[in-house]
């Protein structure tokens, strides 16, 4: 398995500060990765800030429902559980935050089931 050559951030809130802002842009334009994701829980306010991103090459927006992604990510983790493959808090194999988190960002698991791959 590889690790795709993205990046994600994580927005929550509707307003975009500049500094937030040049991190992404930052990313994209000086990272060796072929795709920075700037996953948002909010419509993000008409502004300058915003339509750097959208002009920005190599910058996707994708807004998420944190809702929906947690409860699936648990779901998930529930079932890989009960399968013996997922227990909370026993080091590196499989701490309670590592999983879910590793599952929301979508890279391990199979695409065409990826909620990360949603546009809006």
């Amino acid at each position: 398995m590889t690790i795709p050559p993205r990046v994600h951030f994580v927005w929550i809130g509707t307003q975009l500060p500049w500094a937030y802002v040049f991190a992404v842009l930052s990313a994209a334009a000086r990272s060796d990765m072929d795709e920075v994701i700037l996953h948002h829980t909010d419509a993000l306010a008409d502004s300058a800030e915003l339509q750097a991103l959208k002009a920005a090459t190599g910058v996707r927006l994708n807004r998420i429902d944190p809702t929906a992604l947690l409860a699936e990510a648990g779901s998930a983790a529930r079932t890989l559980r009960h399968a013996g493959r997922y227990r909370p808090g026993n080091g590196a194999g499989g701490s309670s935050v590592a999983y879910p988190v590793g599952y929301l960002a979508g890279d391990a698991r199979d695409a065409r089931r990826n909620p990360w791959r949603r546009s809006n």
